[in-house]
């Protein structure tokens, strides 16, 4: 009777979910970028924080368009952020643009109209948009721009940045040809009108300087525009949104340590690894601690070397090994020699006589590997296997990346196909000096290939000029972890730093600050693993709404937190638990634990 039962329940399974509509949470970025060089890519940078809050990710797509996805079914549509790009071919971009404008779409900026050899498309390209997307541009361009006028939405505009003289630097012309088009922001030059920014109901588009002001002053970059109310209304929120930042209705918080300056001397004259240790059993709060296996294998390249001939490698191994042996510690490699650039091959120390000594930067030599890549057998197997050796009743699992914390795609596949779990990478800051959410970064970096993981905020290098002084500075940390606390809750908390943060007294003081902030808040304190399990499954659980306000969730593995915009009841059989954030005006839903695949209705 039983096995009816669980037959008849999978058929309706397998029947409402291929009958039902899926959500589509993946955007397809179109982007000039080198896609080898994505990390300062403007939606990736600026906006793909945003699209996470919302259960929305990105994936890029170079504008040449050599390689494009074969089922753009799976995409909820595509962004194009356009400073002044050329492209290869300008009609073959437009015309794939085209077969989006019945999904849901962001356009910042211009259509490219000229080739690489300064071809023009212009007219073409017009007539293409204004078909499909119903707009178009003009040549009407200026900078002579004191009798401007401008009307728009103050609801939606005025955000980080006031429009001012500041932000209106020139006028250029775009014209809707559809009187349901949403108007935000229209501007009068003389006789000649602009609909500059406007909703229509395949998407969004803006001019690039009414949206975001990009500032030539480090950190002074601001949204013109709410990006928050510019997302909600061009993509679907209404469903249970997967929530990366939260657990059991509480806001995440991970610490991890990257094992750089074991080998230091502390301001009390005891190397750092013994001040960490010491910290670590007065805190007792769960944290990641990794370790350079050069730093602690005195078989290795620097035990060998007559400089540091006055160290006792057993001094650093017993240490490494009490900290990991802590019941509140997730011991981890941050490799084995530190390489510094990961798609470049540029390392600390070679075990290939044909390495070539090179610049990482002005003050830093590093080895450049021959094949121009890191030896990922050396850096992590050799790493863990070592390590491990330190602490056999723990399996080390995890990879904290080093240097540029920017790996290939080879090397994060070569990750997941050993079963190990990486992070690193992100340097998100909210605070004093980097007021803005545009500063922000993602919860990843995402390919169909594999995906690198970010921690969720920087670490104590930026905050005090690459460590060169004012140490103290790493407090300010919490800044961040409030701004991006509320009013929207975009991330979770990372506590983030190196063990040469044990060496000086004002770098010491500031982590004594920050643990002192997080014992006095209510959070859910993670093992980076647990975390990067559940970051992870953001991009891969599925989500159909089968009817009105009911929805079937499925490939639910780690993460198991929901959300819903608003205050709402929910008929579930698969939840733990709901619970209603006022604050953030959120109604956070737990599933059960084993469970897959979970139905739930929004009332």
């Amino acid at each position: 009777m039983l096995k009816k039962i669980f037959i008849f329940f999978s058929i309706f399974l397998v029947f409402t979910t291929l009958f039902s509509a899926p959500i589509n949470r993946k955007i397809l970025v179109l982007t000039g970028t080198n896609l080898n060089n994505l990390q300062n890519e403007e939606v990736h940078a600026k906006l793909a924080t945003i699209l996470n809050y919302y259960g929305y990710f990105i994936e890029h797509v170079s504008t040449d368009l050599n390689v494009i996805p074969e089922n753009l079914d799976e995409y909820a549509g595509f962004i194009f952020w356009n400073y002044n790009m050329e492209t290869k071919d300008p009609l073959k971009l437009i015309n794939f643009m085209c077969k989006f404008k019945n999904k849901k779409n962001i356009i910042i900026g211009t259509i490219p109209f000229k080739d690489l050899k300064q071809n023009s498309y212009f007219t073409q390209v017009n007539e293409i948009l204004k078909k499909n997307f119903g707009f178009s541009f003009t040549n009407i361009w200026s900078k002579d721009i004191e009798l401007l006028k401008t009307e728009y939405d103050k609801n939606l505009f005025n955000f980080e940045k006031k429009i001012s003289f500041l932000t209106n630097k020139t006028f250029s012309q775009v014209i809707t040809h559809n009187k349901d088009f949403e108007v935000v922001y229209k501007e009068t030059l003389q006789d000649k009108v602009s609909d500059s920014v406007f909703f229509a109901p395949w998407g969004f588009y803006g001019t690039t300087e009414k949206i975001f002001y990009n500032s030539k002053i480090t950190g002074s970059n601001k949204w013109i525009i709410n990006p928050f109310k510019m997302v909600e209304k061009v993509y679907n929120n209404n469903y249970p949104i997967p929530e990366f930042s939260t657990k059991n209705g509480k806001r995440i918080a991970s610490i991890h340590i990257d094992g750089d300056g074991i080998l230091s001397k502390s301001f009390n004259q005891k190397y750092t690894i013994e001040n960490g240790l010491e910290f670590l059993r007065n805190h007792k709060i769960k944290t990641g601690v990794s370790f350079i296996a050069a730093e602690l294998d005195k078989d290795g390249p620097i035990f060998k070397n007559p400089k540091y001939k006055d160290l006792d490698p057993d001094l650093f191994n017993e240490n490494a090994k009490k900290i990991f042996s802590l019941p509140f510690v997730e011991p981890a490699s941050h490799t084995y020699t530190h390489p510094f650039n990961w798609r470049k091959g540029m390392v600390a120390y070679s075990i290939n006589s044909n390495a070539q000594m090179v610049d990482y930067t002005d003050k830093v030599k590093a080895y450049q590997e021959p094949d121009m890549q890191v030896n990922l057998k050396y850096e992590i197997d050799d790493s863990i296997n070592y390590l491990q050796k330190l602490i056999p009743n723990k399996r080390i699992k995890t990879i904290y990346w080093t240097g540029d914390c920017y790996p290939s795609l080879r090397d994060l596949k070569y990750i997941d196909n050993k079963g190990f779990y990486s992070f690193n990478g992100g340097d998100s800051r909210f605070d004093i000096e980097f007021d803005s959410y545009s500063y922000t970064t993602p919860i990843g970096l995402y390919s169909k290939i594999a995906t690198q993981i970010y921690s969720s905020n920087s670490n104590e290098n930026t905050y005090t000029d690459d460590w060169s002084g004012d140490y103290w500075r790493y407090k300010h940390s919490i800044t961040t972890f409030e701004n991006t606390g509320f009013p929207k809750r975009i991330k979770p908390i990372s506590v983030y730093f190196h063990f040469y943060s044990f060496a000086q007294k004002g770098s010491y003081n500031a982590l004594e600050e920050i643990y002192q902030y997080l014992k006095g808040k209510n959070y859910e304190f993670l093992f980076p693993s647990e975390y990067i399990k559940i970051a992870k499954n953001f991009h891969t659980i599925k989500i159909n709404e089968v009817s009105k306000n009911k929805f079937i969730i499925s490939n639910i593995e780690d993460l198991r937190e929901f959300k819903i915009i608003g205050k709402h009841q929910i008929i579930s059989n698969d939840i733990l638990n709901t619970h209603y954030n006022s604050k953030l005006d959120l109604t956070f839903i737990t599933i059960k634990d084993n469970i897959k695949t979970a139905t739930i209705e929004i009332i």
